[in-house]
């Protein structure tokens, strides 16, 4: 029988894997999988995980799990994870065009 947590891993894998056009679940993906430490499944530190893994620093994925957290707390939805980067850090937005 397959462990709950390791299902789970699967599960929020294949999200990342994707390449789901919105960073918002790659975020939470990313986020639930640290703090739920499932990466204790394949891998000793969720820095190993994410390097191993995803190829990428466990800066860059805190910046996808940041990015994400800021979308849902906003009034306004960014299109982006560099527009919702920018929501967290309190620039302006530029003007229309």
């Amino acid at each position: 029988m397959i462990a709950p947590a390791t299902l789970r891993l699967a599960e929020l894998e294949a999200v990342i894997e994707r390449g789901v056009p919105t960073f918002m679940e790659v975020g939470q993906a990313l986020a639930e999988i640290r703090d739920a430490r499932l990466y204790r499944e394949t891998h000793t530190t969720f820095e190993a995980y994410c390097r191993e893994r995803w190829g990428f620093t466990s800066s860059r994925a805190r910046q996808l799990i940041g990015a994400s957290r800021q979308a849902t707390v906003t009034a306004v939805t960014p299109r982006t994870e560099w527009e919702a980067r920018r929501l967290r850090a309190g620039e302006p937005e530029p003007p229309s065009a």
